[in-house]
This record gives structure tokens, sequence and C-alpha cells, in this order.
């Protein structure tokens, strides 16, 4: 086994602070789950951040824009990030992970390494494994729920899906949604999409080969990017071949990302002057929304 240290400092007044927590669905007041005004603003640029970078690869035209293109979205954690993770070898145990008592013996061995252990203060700490092992995991808590102390019942550890294999699983989400074989002669849809670009050796199932599957979602992406704004370039009488790189020209650019995210990706949300959480959804692109996700 192996630890990674956090990279992303933990303010010390938010250790032993348990968030507060609901009987019952009912009581999550519905502003938790809608995005505010300014969310919903800072959402649509990152969008068009991420609708440019597709844009000046396949315009030539365009390439005026390639100064504005953003690479790295910042965040508060953006300096930290940039750091080599530190990985450590936490050792070897003689379980098998197979059993229920096996688990719960690498769950024990675990939770003594995290933080707080044994007190009021625990700092909860990923573990992360595979699906399987995750599901293990939780088992093993299931069967300690009666534990009398919060380290006994291992709630210091949080069990979490590697990587690739949440990655599997966003694409199994991307395939249920969007991949159907009886969509093979409607145009526009995924399944169609791989038939035309003769990608057979997309699987049925993504985990399978997730490089195909990849690569197949990042082509479909980029020809719906594609041809939304060709769409609003021909909408505006917009030839690309007389732009120039002035800041009317600039702004020409960035009016039509405006529109792309506004009437393709995000859905349209009226924040009322009283509580600012009646919203309207409109029709939008399923496939295109999930753009955020993909590219």
């Amino acid at each position: 086994m192996i630890a990674v240290v956090n990279r992303i400092p933990i303010p010390q007044e938010t250790i032993g602070v348990k968030t507060k927590k609901y009987k019952n669905v009912n009581e999550i007041p519905i502003t938790y789950f809608l995005p505010t005004a300014q969310e919903e603003t800072t959402l649509k640029e990152e969008m068009k951040i991420l609708l440019l970078r597709e844009i000046v690869k396949y315009f030539d035209e365009l390439s005026f824009m390639k100064k504005y293109v953003n690479n790295h979205i910042k965040h508060q954690y953006s300096e930290l990030t940039t750091k080599i993770s530190e990985v450590i070898p936490i050792g070897i145990l003689d379980c098998n992970e197979a059993t229920t008592e096996g688990m719960i013996e690498i769950m024990r061995y675990q939770h003594k390494l995290v933080p707080g252990n044994n007190t009021e203060a625990i700092v909860r700490t990923l573990s992360v494994g595979d699906l399987l092992t995750v599901e293990r995991q939780q088992n093993a808590q299931e069967d300690l729920r009666d534990s009398t102390t919060s380290s006994t019942r291992m709630e210091g550890l949080i069990s979490a899906l590697a990587d690739f294999h949440s990655y599997g699983n966003f694409m199994e989400v991307i395939r249920h949604l969007l991949y159907n074989p009886s969509s093979a002669m409607d145009i526009g849809t995924l399944f169609q999409a791989r038939n035309f670009l003769n990608a057979r050796a997309v699987p049925g199932s993504p985990m399978k080969d997730i490089n195909a599957c990849e690569e197949l979602l990042f082509k479909y992406a980029d020809a719906l990017i594609i041809t939304v704004f060709k769409y609003h370039l021909k909408l505006n009488n917009i030839d690309p071949k007389h732009l120039k790189g002035n800041k009317d020209n600039v702004k020409i650019v960035d009016g039509i990302l405006d529109n792309i995210v506004e009437e393709s990706i995000i859905a349209e949300v009226n924040h009322s002057s009283e509580t600012k959480t009646k919203t309207k959804t409109k029709k939008y692109w399923l496939q295109v929304s999930l753009l955020r996700s993909i590219i």
C-alpha cells in the first residue's frame, strides 16, 4: 500500500467540525442545489475558455485568437497542484481483502494513520481502490456501524474510486445516455458517429477499452463544437477568412462563444429578485452539455 501527501493544506479550524446532517431530504433547502447568479456567470466564462481552445485548433483564420487561449483555468489551489505528489510506502499486509475479516484488518491498519485517530477530531481521509475494493470497504464499515466510537467504526476512511475506474464509470454514463445501437441510422447520434468514423475498436463496455472510447468521444465533441460554431458564423453572415486580429473581430468571436454557451450548453436560469431560485430550463443539446466534462 502507498499513501500520497495531500498537497492542499487543511485549515486547522475545520478539523473536527461536523457538517449539518439532515434527517430527510425535505429538510434540505432548494437553494442548496441551485447555482447562484455569480456561479452561473463563472461557469459560462469557463465554458467559453474550453470552446476557444478547440476552435483555434481547427480554424487557421482564427489564429489571432490563440493569444487569448487560457490553457489552465486558475483556482485558489493552482500553485499547490503544480507540485509533484509525495508518495510514501506504508507497508504490505498479509490479508485477504476478498473476506470481510481481511478487509476489516486492512482498514484498521489504514485508520491508525488517519489524523486524529481515536479522538473526536478525526480528519476524514480518502482510501482509494478499484470498484470491488470500494464495495468491500463500504460493506466492512457497514458491519462495524454498531461500534462505540467513530474510530472503531472507521469513519475516518472515505472509500473512493481510483482515477482510472472513475473515468471508466464516467464513460459508462456517457454510453448509457448517448450510445445506443438502435440509433445507427440516426445522423448526429454517437453510435452513428462511431459507424461513420469506422471506430470498430469501441467496445460494448467502455472498461474493456477506455482509450478507444475516449478517442471517439473527443472526435465527437470536436465535431459538435465545429458544427455549432460554423452554424453561428453562417447565422451572422460572417466569413472567418475576412476576420483579422483587431479588437472588433475579437469581440465578434467572443460574442459567438457567448451565444453558443447560452443556447447550446448552459440551461437558462431566471433569478427572481426575492429568492433567486426560480429556474426555467429550455431545450439544449445534451451532447454539448457534456463537453465541459469531456474536453
